[in-house]
């Protein structure tokens, strides 16, 4: 009966109204409190009826019921919040720091030094004789010697011989003979260098340059002989110092004596002292460098018909510096030059140079000025056929601007060019000698000219095996007084190259062009005049091409082949005196 009410009470209760969660929440909060309460009334009320029953009864309730869950509603905290309008000062702290060092000790424990290894050093030889035979007779001996490796001291000598007994077809015996000897040594002397060189030199030469009617009873061979003999020394003292603010200096004193056949002689006694050193004079740039170079030059020229002293005393002050990519150099040439007179001179020294890719690419410009003086051994090095009595006299350069580039492309490739302009008075230039009886004899033409030159080279380097090198000149005289620039070529042209074959065949070549150059000749009858008594003979250009050959049959045994002249062509670098056509030569090399 009880339970069948409670059921019908639980679906009344379904079915007239849904238990909501709140429902459930509050049923199950009265339940906590009341619950426990009726349950001990009814015990303590009918103690033997419930115990009975418990034992009597085992039922079970269920109440089935759909959960429905449900969000309650949230109510916000409608609270604001409320400034203080109390300070708050920050105090102030005081405090100090006792300091105290900690001591402590380091021990260096040496490192072992790592072991390199080198690379073997080249075997070097101490002797090299080269010897050889030519056409037109031509014996040729050469021999070096050389102290062998040393980090101090160095002691070579030089020895050479090369004549010809050769003569040309139609004109004069053309034999001539080269013999040079020369000791040099240096010395390392803690933070300096002394260098030494004693020297002689004798050249032999004919003046076959004429075609003889009679040969035997016009002159005899004897008769066109020439010879030079020069002996002099060299000697240098130098510092080689690395640290920036030391006293760069260096000494030199050079001498020599030449003399011919014809009682000429010529005694050059040369000076020259120079010092720098590295300065903060100006705050423009970081550092400066500032010397100071003299020069004397005394000049002994004696001939058959005169006998002359002269000097050129040198003073160049100088001052350069580096800023940046930019380099300057600044300085002034004071010459003294004197010889029956004493004239002074004073030319600027400019230079200004700029790194437009560093160690790539370089421009450059300046300024500058020059005494020079003629001398025999500078003419008959250029010119062998001058005669014994020549007129000598001082050169100046009175003005020079100059300019260039520079570029080296990789480690293979050099390329330069330059362009100057000058001002000379008495520039010397090569004349045949007319007064002489057979105008074989070059004497000297002085005159004022404004030059212009273009010069231009490149250079290709494969290593050790390929090297060539192409230069190029441009020169444009005016003169004053004479009618062309005697026996200058306006233009020349080189190749040089050396080609090594895994070094067993070393092929070298070499090619020479020099444009059309003239000759002052007299002037027939009827074109010649007391202003005007000479005229132009023009000197065709002319290309001169060689080729050697070299086999290593040894790194200390080889043979040679040389051939000058390919072209077989006859030309005259001098009026009259055509060179040796084609002509060959033969040898050995040995090393030991």
């Amino acid at each position: 009966m009880h339970n069948q009410e409670l059921n019908n009470k639980a679906k009344h209760t379904t079915n007239q109204e849904p238990i909501t969660p709140q429902m459930t929440a509050k049923y199950l909060q009265f339940n906590k409190i009341l619950g426990p309460a009726i349950i001990c009334a009814v015990l303590m009320a009918f103690p033997a009826r419930t115990i009975a029953q418990t034992k009597t009864y085992n039922e079970e309730i269920t109440v089935v019921a759909p959960y429905e869950p449900s969000v309650p509603d949230a109510f916000k905290i409608n609270l604001n919040p409320k400034t203080g309008d109390s300070d708050f000062k920050i105090p102030k702290l005081n405090y100090s720091i006792k300091s105290k060092p900690f001591e402590t000790q380091m021990e260096v424990e040496p490192l072992t030094p790592v072991k390199m290894v080198s690379e073997p050093l080249t075997k070097l030889y101490r002797n090299y004789l080269r010897l050889g035979m030519g056409t037109y007779s031509t014996p040729y001996a050469e021999f070096f010697a050389n102290s062998m490796r040393s980090k101090d001291h160095s002691l070579g000598v030089h020895l050479k011989h090369l004549s010809s007994s050769g003569s040309l077809d139609k004109y004069a015996f053309s034999g001539s003979s080269t013999n040079l000897a020369e000791v040099m040594g240096s010395k390392i002397t803690g933070a300096h260098t002394l260098s030494g060189k004693l020297f002689f030199d004798r050249e032999v030469i004919h003046h076959y340059g004429f075609i003889p009617v009679n040969f035997d009873t016009l002159t005899k061979k004897d008769d066109l002989r020439q010879h030079y003999n020069i002996a002099g020394l060299e000697a240098g003292y130098k510092s080689n110092y690395t640290e920036k603010d030391k006293l760069n200096h260096a000494f030199g004193l050079s001498y020599y004596n030449l003399t011919d056949l014809n009682e000429l002689r010529e005694d050059h006694i040369k000076f020259d002292a120079s010092a720098d050193k590295q300065f903060k004079l100006f705050d423009l740039t970081d550092v400066q460098q500032a010397g100071l170079a003299v020069s004397i030059n005394h000049f002994g020229q004696r001939d058959t018909h005169s006998k002359i002293n002269s000097n050129i005393i040198g003073i160049k002050p100088f001052i350069s510096t580096n800023f940046e990519e930019y380099s300057f150099y600044a300085g002034l040439n004071i010459s003294v030059a004197s010889d029956t007179i004493t004239r002074i001179h004073f030319y600027p020294l400019l230079e200004a140079k700029l790194r437009i890719i560093p160690n790539v690419l370089e421009i450059y410009t300046g300024i500058s000025g020059n005494v020079s003086r003629q001398n025999y051994r500078d003419l008959i090095a250029e010119n062998p056929f001058v005669g014994s009595a020549l007129k000598m006299a001082f050169t100046y350069e009175t003005f020079k601007f100059y300019g260039g580039v520079t570029s080296n492309i990789g480690q293979n490739l050099d390329l330069s060019a330059a362009v100057s302009f000058s001002t000379f008075q008495n520039m010397p230039f090569f004349v045949n000698d007319l007064s002489s009886q057979l105008g074989n004899i070059f004497t000297l033409a002085y005159d004022d000219v404004n030059l212009m030159r273009l010069s231009a080279d490149a250079t290709f380097r494969s290593g050790d095996k390929l090297s060539m090198t192409v230069h190029g000149a441009y020169l444009k005289y005016n003169m004053t007084n004479e009618l062309e620039p005697w026996h200058k070529p306006a233009t020349t042209i080189g190749f040089t190259s050396r080609y090594n074959i895994r070094e067993k065949i070393v092929i070298t070549g070499d090619l020479t062009w020099n444009g059309e150059s003239y000759a002052r000749v007299l002037a027939p009858f009827g074109r010649r005049t007391p202003l005007h008594p000479y005229e132009a003979s023009e000197l065709k250009g002319y290309a001169d091409a060689s080729l050697g050959l070299e086999y290593r049959y040894t790194k200390l045994l080889s043979a040679f082949l040389q051939f000058n002249n390919i072209g077989n062509v006859r030309y005259f670098r001098w009026y009259n005196y055509p060179s040796q056509r084609f002509n060959a030569m033969a040898g050995i090399t040995f090393t030991f």
